[in-house]
């Protein structure tokens, strides 16, 4: 407190007192308001079904004094799974088609496709889902449905082990029999189609009668060649393999089929193996795991037997459930060594189009393109300069749709779409003359692309796309008439 002095003080009067005085205040503890941690998060729930309850915690900081704001609570609860116990199933989108079963009809039998809805979600209590073949979970569409012609080859982008049968019980002039049929057969292969890849192939030999060093133990069968695109390696693997006296033992074919995979296989091919063998299966419980292992792992299985012994002998009961289901398309039986040996030619062709799930007859391709003007030349990329401006269309169903477009607007070349692009039609800025027409006709393997201008040819190379496929249009002029659609 303080005061002023109103009146100086003379000589005689008094002193003025004290100006200024302290008294105390504030003589108590300051409030501590209660301080919490962030909530903690919602614990699992108390039942799946029916109602539970879940809860969140937080803690207790600083506890509050001197009359400070109180806690609040440290728990809240609240309720959860409040629907029935009783659920039904939740499935998947569609997969894709599963690529054809043949290349081709043979007598009755045409190709099939198949695609599936997986269940994502089970069910639960009394719930229901579709079995798995009925018409929600499970579609099959007929394919390939025209007659083969005869000269068929696989351009298929496959990852292919064929294992050689080297068992005894095949005798060593059978076994040189299977060895000339396979030569035969995979000479049907294309490693390259349309300049991008196809097969790879791989050579194993089973029927190992060697013991190891336990005398105990089987030797496995051994990898002639690893997946490759060189059919030089491949032809000089099946003629160097020997022949081995041993047990007619596909499980370990199976299993070194599988490991060939694991090392050299694609991502993006179908993984296949395929065993010549003559049918008089050993081990067949072991085989029976590993067909289960490749079954699961989605790798086709295709059985060519040869031998005498009747369709519903035990041995062929066998192989039919160890082949892909359904086993007619994936099953060919060949009454014998003699009978294979005698017609290798006609065995090797309906081998591949029961097995090879994308064949080609370059007959049947020549005779579309001579009808129609054009010529499927390479996938995966096209020649020439950009061809951004050029778009004709952007939903034609096929390539005899985008020629016709691409004639009336004068273009000698076109450009297809694939993918996300499907349907997309461009007329090209390649010129092509009667010369390049029939060259790209008569190479589909590897084509050259060279890049023609006024005055000189020049190397110019391909230009790179998974979303467009080339093809050229037939010179007016030439001596097949040029007929669109």
């Amino acid at each position: 407190m303080t005061r002023g002095i109103v009146v100086q003080p003379d000589k005689c009067g008094l002193k003025c007192p004290v100006q200024e005085k302290y008294i105390r205040c504030g003589q108590y503890h300051c409030p501590v308001n209660c301080d919490m941690s962030m909530w903690s998060g919602w614990s699992a729930c108390t039942a799946e079904c029916e109602g539970g309850l879940q809860s969140h915690t937080r803690n207790i900081m600083a506890k509050p004094k001197n009359g400070g704001t109180q806690c609040n609570t440290v728990e809240e609860s609240r309720p959860c799974n409040t629907m029935s116990c009783d659920r039904n199933c939740r499935l998947q989108s569609w997969t894709s088609w599963s690529p054809c079963s043949v290349a081709c009809r043979t007598g009755n039998h045409v190709g099939f496709q198949e695609r599936e809805r997986h269940v994502l979600i089970p069910t639960r209590g009394e719930g229901k889902c579709p079995d798995d073949h009925s018409l929600y979970r499970y579609g099959r569409q007929t394919c390939n449905t025209h007659k083969c012609k005869g000269d068929e080859i696989c351009i298929a982008r496959q990852d292919l082990v064929v294992g050689l049968d080297a068992s005894g019980s095949l005798m060593e002039g059978g076994f040189k029999i299977i060895k000339s049929f396979a030569t035969t057969l995979l000479a049907k292969y294309q490693m390259t189609y349309y300049d991008q890849p196809a097969m790879r192939i791989g050579v194993m030999l089973f029927g190992n009668g060697v013991l190891l060093d336990d005398d105990k133990t089987v030797a496995p069968a051994r990898n002639l060649q690893a997946l490759t695109d060189s059919m030089t390696l491949v032809n000089t693997a099946v003629e160097g393999a020997e022949y081995k006296r041993g047990f007619t033992n596909m499980a370990q074919a199976f299993s070194m089929a599988e490991d060939m995979f694991i090392k050299k296989g694609r991502k993006d091919a179908q993984a296949s193996v395929l065993l010549i063998t003559d049918g008089k299966p050993s081990f067949a419980w072991m085989t029976n795991e590993m067909v289960e292992q490749l079954d699961d792992k989605g790798i086709m299985r295709y059985f060519i037997c040869v031998n005498s012994q009747g369709e519903n002998s035990e041995a062929m009961i066998q192989m039919k459930n160890w082949a892909s289901q359904p086993w007619e398309t994936n099953f060919l039986h060949i009454q014998g060594t003699l009978l294979l040996e005698a017609d290798a030619e006609l065995w090797a062709q309906t081998a591949l189009t029961m097995f090879c799930p994308n064949a080609y007859s370059p007959s049947d391709g020549w005779q579309i393109e001579e009808s129609y003007g054009y010529a499927h030349v390479k996938d995966g990329g096209w020649c020439g300069d950009k061809f951004d401006s050029n778009l004709l269309s952007k939903d034609v169903i096929n390539a005899e749709a985008c020629a016709a477009l691409a004639g009336g607007g004068g273009y000698e070349s076109f450009i297809l779409g694939a993918y996300f692009r499907r349907g997309w039609c461009y007329g090209g800025s390649m010129k092509v003359d009667e010369t390049q027409y029939h060259t790209w006709q008569g190479n589909k393997i590897n084509p050259e692309c060279k890049k023609s201008t006024d005055n000189e040819v020049t190397e110019d190379g391909w230009k790179s796309s998974m979303l467009y496929d080339f093809y050229a249009m037939e010179p007016v002029g030439t001596d097949t008439i040029v007929t669109t659609r």
